[in-house]
Parts: structure tokens; sequence; C-alpha cells
């Protein structure tokens, strides 16, 4: 089966079975549910994989089911889940000595996320797991990184 994986997210895309005595209306199955699928050869299948079955990462069940009622053995195609990018391009400026609060946040990977600080974060400011920066301080510049 080619691809036997996507990301999250991806676009659809048209998926290859090869095997061996497929005939017209042989048909790839993504789970329970059939596929668009054309006869290449006997021994190739391909199938439009729609973009509404990546939406969710996981793994998937795939096989074929000839018209004789007879199926194949299943194969797992993986969604990934999309890549994590940080969507919080600002902060917003703090005054020394005033409470400052600023949340993060992020989209893609499999939230929750959870946050660290790569190199020192300026005196009297913390960062919590959950991405919220709070504390005292006159600094503004640092960068956020998510784990």
């Amino acid at each position: 089966m080619v691809p036997s994986s996507a990301n999250s997210g991806d676009p659809g895309f048209t998926i290859v079975v090869t095997g061996g005595r497929f005939t017209i209306g042989s048909a790839i199955y993504w789970g329970t549910q059939p596929l668009p699928t054309s006869v290449l050869s006997v021994n190739q299948l391909s199938a439009s994989v729609s973009a509404q079955l990546l939406t969710n990462a996981g793994q998937f069940l795939v096989s074929v089911l000839n018209p004789n009622g007879v199926r194949s053995n299943n194969l797992t195609f993986t969604v990934n889940a999309a890549p994590v990018s940080i969507t919080t391009a600002t902060l917003a400026g703090g005054q020394v000595g005033t409470a400052y609060a600023q949340t993060l946040a992020a989209s893609g990977g499999t939230p929750p996320y959870a946050w660290s600080v790569v190199g020192a974060l300026p005196q009297g400011l913390t960062v919590t797991l959950m991405g919220t920066n709070h504390g005292n301080t006159g600094h503004q510049r640092f960068l956020p990184h998510h784990c």
C-alpha cells in the first residue's frame, strides 16, 4: 500500500494497493467505508482518500473486498498528528513591578500541549505547563518553545 501514512490536515490523495486477482468491482475499504476504487491491473487497485478521512490522527485499517465476497488481510494506514506550530506571534509588553499574564497558543500536534523554556526567562517571569506566562518583570524579550 502506497502511501502508508499521511499527516492530519493533509489534502486528499490517491492510495495504491498491490495484491492479486483483483477484478472489476474490487473495492478498497477505509475501515468499513468503501472508497471510490479503480482497477489498474489484476495486481493493483487505486482509490481516492478524501481530506475528510485525514482530520483525526490515529491508525486506520485498509482492506480490499472482491466481488466474490473475499476480503484481504487488513493493512494499517497511519494518520500522524499535524506538526505543532506556535500561533502566538508576539507577547504583550510588561511593566516593572506590574503583574503580567499572557497565554501561549499553538495548533497541530496532539493537545494538550506542554511548554518549556529554552534558555533563561527574565527574573520574576515563569511559564506554566499550560502555556501561561506570569510574574512581575520589566523584561519583554523571550521566545516560547513547545516541547
